[in-house]
């Protein structure tokens, strides 16, 4: 009875002097807070036992820790003070959602962004658990923040967030966490120093001891940064199928076919790398305008000839692709390759580029531009995409000055 009576007029004084601070704009009252205002809410904060009067300490401790200076006011310990569940001001703060009152705090030096009450739960913990989004993005940002420490439940912050329908809370702690950029930063460049051990140009595997040392730096990080655990994968795959391309288009150029002579081999090379392009393997250290030695065909041409549009589709994205190379035996290019073959889908696709030309002649066919050919096989469509490019019109245009 005598706590509950002291409990109420501490609440009274607080009201009051936080009604007080609201109603006057006076900075010489701001200045003259005293320091037992802030100390008094604290206290009544953590150790009430009624929820409205816990809520209402917690407005008044966000109004003067504003004003307070806390070197000479406030102690670092009464900060970080906690009660009989041992909470402290930040959890109870990140528990009820008070954002800037948990901003503020977390401006102190010294404050205990760790500290675990009785149930082994941070002030992050909490702030998953009430899917409090604001302040997760704050804890997080917070150098000192710890995402391994466990609670009673051996639950980490991120296995709270893994919960069904708290996608959004996993995304902001991977998003806001210095420490797991710092993590995933160092396990890039861990597995692609491993990755880069393979040596050997002709295996389309890596090594098996290379691959076995490639998953244990994945799955190393499974449990403290899901989010990033595919994304890691996806590395490892990129690197083995960027291998797989850079051989299988070695292959297709040295096979000695020329595009007409449908080899087997020289075929199912050109397939593998659609069948690569398909999947966005990355382009690293492939040169995209190298052309066969044998018939002086670049890999465009070729699967411009031969139907494959995956591979086309990913080289037109490419700004250094040479999309106007003449094969020097005979003038070909991809354009007229397409054209000559039917594979009109590919032709859209090549057209769809504005520097591509369109005005010049296909030696093999009489001499034909690209748009008589097409008239002349009543490829209507691709008709009306010549006439409406951009190279066309300025060579007409061109023309009708001269003239």
């Amino acid at each position: 009875m005598i706590r509950i009576l002291s409990l109420t007029l501490i609440s009274l004084a607080i009201t009051s002097s936080s009604t007080y601070i609201c109603s006057t704009s006076s900075q010489a009252t701001i200045t003259d807070l005293k320091s037992n205002n802030l100390q008094d809410a604290i206290y009544q904060a953590l150790h009430s036992n009624d929820q409205n009067q816990t809520l209402s300490a917690l407005k008044s401790i966000s109004e003067y820790i504003k004003y307070a200076n806390l070197k000479t006011d406030l102690l670092i310990s009464e900060i970080n003070a906690s009660n009989e569940f041992n909470d402290t001001i930040l959890i109870l703060g990140s528990s009820y959602n008070f954002i800037k009152l948990v901003e503020e705090l977390l401006q102190i030096p010294g404050i205990n962004i760790n500290h675990q009450n009785k149930m082994g739960n941070t002030a992050l913990h909490w702030a998953i658990e009430n899917g409090n989004l604001e302040i997760v993005k704050l804890l997080c940002s917070h150098p000192q923040i710890d995402l391994s420490i466990k609670n009673n439940n051996n639950e980490t912050a991120i296995t709270l967030a893994q919960k069904p329908n708290r996608s959004n809370l996993l995304s902001i702690i991977s998003n806001h966490s210095s420490s797991i950029n710092k993590i995933r930063q160092s396990k890039k460049g861990q597995l692609l120093k491993v990755l880069k051990k393979n040596k050997s140009d002709s295996n389309l595997e890596l090594d098996p001891i290379v691959s076995l040392e490639a998953d244990k730096i994945i799955l190393s990080i499974e449990e403290s940064d899901p989010i990033y655990l595919p994304l890691l994968k996806k590395i490892k795959e990129d690197f083995i199928n960027n291998r797989k391309l850079k051989w299988y288009w070695e292959l297709a150029l040295n096979s000695g076919s020329s595009d007409i002579d449908q080899w087997p081999d020289d075929l199912q090379y050109l397939a593998e790398i659609d069948l690569l392009m398909a999947i966005d393997t990355p382009l690293t250290d492939i040169d995209l305008n190298k052309t066969s030695q044998f018939s002086q065909s670049s890999i465009l041409i070729r699967s411009s000839f031969h139907g494959f549009t995956n591979t086309v589709k990913r080289l037109i994205e490419e700004s250094n692709l040479n999309i106007n190379y003449r094969r020097p035996r005979d003038g070909r290019r991809a354009l007229d390759a397409a054209l000559i073959k039917g594979n009109l889908q590919i032709a859209k696709l090549l057209l769809s580029r504005k520097n591509i030309e369109v005005n010049y002649k296909i030696s093999s066919e009489n001499d034909f531009t690209p748009r008589d050919y097409a008239k002349k096989n009543k490829f209507f469509e691709i008709v009306t995409l010549i006439e409406n490019h951009l190279q066309f019109q300025t060579n007409q245009t061109s023309r009708s000055k001269t003239q």
